[in-house]
């Protein structure tokens, strides 16, 4: 008989996988399958240090430290508050995940990169 507090787990392939994910990832498997974690923005192949922001959750935190919100809606990033108020970032996924934004000509002005450099968020 098992005893309180251990939580049994089956080790089948499936299983023990999707307990991983739900692990190692709860922001991921609820906002859209957006990442999160710090991503580090680009123009071109200057990097823009004062764009770089933290997703987490509902939460952004920008480059100064201000916390705001992040909505998502499919792809569709919105950022309130911070740094990045009003603007809206379109998330790309791949490995590693990016988050681009574009100016009124569609042309793409910041690519911000979740690198193998980062490391998932501490739970």
């Amino acid at each position: 008989m098992p005893q309180r507090g251990i939580l049994i787990v089956s080790m089948r392939p499936v299983h023990l996988t999707v307990f991983m994910l739900a692990a190692g990832w709860p922001s991921l498997l609820a906002a859209n399958n957006v990442a999160p974690g710090p991503y580090e923005c680009w123009f071109y192949n200057t990097p823009q240090p004062l764009k770089n922001f933290t997703l987490k959750d509902s939460k952004y935190i920008d480059a100064s430290g201000v916390v705001g919100l992040v909505t998502v809606a499919g792809k569709t990033l919105k950022f309130k508050g911070g740094a990045l108020d009003g603007r809206t970032g379109i998330y790309n996924g791949g490995h590693p995940p990016t988050v681009s934004f574009y100016n009124a000509d569609g042309e793409e002005v910041l690519l911000c990169q979740r690198g193998p450099w980062n490391k998932p968020p501490k739970q």
